[in-house]
């Protein structure tokens, strides 16, 4: 996979982070998964997130302890939330990056915090 240039870092889902500012207890980053892309499936051990995707589409898997699976279909101006232990997984059907805006609480403690999980896709 090649990087896009000036990234932050690479998550430990496959895609790839800008960080942007944080408060006391929020962070925000710009996360892009290139045109073609799956991520890996993961969980959060200790914290909610907020997805709100600017550009691009595609499709994500969510699902909790005891509840059904839900698949997305991912467009421009989508907002969908995270929480807590809820297993994801995220790919890029179109030919442009997925873009989106994500908001953590608490402030993203570091990679240790992403749990691997059976893959969806």
């Amino acid at each position: 996979m090649k990087m896009p240039l000036h990234h932050s870092y690479q998550a430990p889902d496959g895609s790839y982070i800008w960080k942007l500012p944080d408060v006391r207890h929020a962070g925000l980053c710009k996360c892009v998964l290139p045109a073609g892309h799956i991520s890996s499936a993961k969980r959060h051990k200790t914290v909610d997130e907020i997805w709100h995707f600017v550009s691009g589409s595609g499709q994500l898997w969510r699902k909790r302890d005891g509840e059904k699976e839900i698949i997305t279909d991912i467009e421009s101006e989508l907002s969908v939330t995270i929480p807590v232990g809820t297993h994801f997984q995220f790919k890029n059907i179109g030919d442009t990056d997925l873009v989106v805006l994500i908001v953590t609480s608490t402030i993203w403690p570091g990679e240790e915090e992403a749990e691997s999980v059976p893959n969806y896709w």
